[in-house]
């Protein structure tokens, strides 16, 4: 009777919540059956599964920490010097010399844009010819016309990464290198050889430049290492010496430090080479182009170690 009724109370579930009855026999001689008090099973704990996702470590950043920045090359304007003249309406190639000077490689999706400025060429954006790694240097050029109305005028240009941002030169890597040129009036007449000691000469071309060895230079239009019309050019001899050579009929001499276009206009000039010296920095030189101009040049910095020379120059025409 006592298991009926055990079994009658569970199928009936008078229990809520799975209750189960434990029942408590008595020792024989009870009349009747008794039942303890009814014990609730615990249910089954509900487990929520946790997703250990990895975090990254202290200092550890997902994206690149490298850098892009860039320092002037040397020499710095392979091509057209700050002041040069140009002529109006007439093509110029300038390259510059750069060094990637911060930690990211520069790609083919690099490129060299126009930022301000002059807008001297149709030709914008100019991707990178080659992978340039930090520390290694490229010339990079832009084809340019020279505008028609006269005075100086400065074209700005950045440095562009994979991802469109902006960077440069200088001590942040955010300035700009430029193209800077004199535009004058074109003149046709051959300059004369005889001159009028009252009127003032013209400065037909001036400028800096780094020569370094088997380097010409042109000192009519301030071009380095050009197809034609070199100037001088620097060598080295078979005993380690440094010598600047004349060319193409172009003749130097020793001059006085304030030298100018009339005392050059009036010295005698040879084409023999100079033996360059360390005591020669600052040291003056008339000289007559290949053209006929007449001028002056400076040693502003000699660098026997490094084997190249700094020169500054003043080529003039005649009034």
């Amino acid at each position: 009777m006592t298991l009926l009724l055990i079994f009658l109370l569970n199928s009936c579930s008078l229990f809520p919540n799975g209750a189960t009855l434990i029942p408590t026999i008595r020792p024989s001689g009870t009349n009747s059956p008794s039942f303890m008090d009814i014990t609730r099973v615990p249910e089954t704990p509900t487990i929520d599964w946790i997703t250990n996702t990895k975090q990254p470590a202290l200092g550890e950043s997902t994206i690149s920490d490298c850098i892009d920045q860039a320092m002037p090359g040397k020499p710095f304007d392979v091509t057209i010097p700050d002041g040069m003249i140009i002529y109006p309406g007439r093509n110029f190639t300038k390259t510059w010399r750069l060094m990637n000077s911060g930690t990211c490689p520069w790609t083919t999706n690099y490129s060299m844009v126009w930022f301000s400025g002059a807008e001297l060429t149709q030709q914008n954006e100019i991707n990178l010819p080659d992978i340039v790694n930090p520390g290694d240097e490229v010339d990079l050029s832009v084809e340019m016309i020279a505008p028609m109305e006269p005075g100086e005028v400065q074209s700005n240009w950045k440095l562009s990464n994979n991802a469109g941002v902006l960077f440069g030169i200088g001590p942040n890597g955010d300035s700009p290198f430029w193209a800077r040129v004199i535009v004058l009036q074109e003149i046709s007449a051959t300059p004369e050889k005889t001159y009028s000691p009252t009127a003032e000469p013209l400065v037909f071309s001036t400028g800096v430049s780094i020569i370094i060895i088997e380097d010409g230079f042109d000192l009519d239009n301030g071009l380095q290492n050009p197809a034609s019309g070199i100037d001088i050019s620097l060598h080295q001899l078979d005993n380690g010496d440094l010598v600047l050579v004349p060319a193409n009929g172009t003749r130097l001499t020793l001059a006085k430090n304030d030298a100018s276009f009339y005392y050059c206009t009036s010295t005698v000039l040879t084409d023999d080479g100079i033996i360059i010296s360390a005591e020669m920095e600052s040291q003056s030189f008339c000289y007559q182009t290949n053209l006929g101009l007449p001028g002056v040049l400076k040693f502003t910095q000699i660098q026997l170690n490094e084997q190249f020379i700094e020169i500054s120059y003043v080529t003039w025409i005649a009034p």
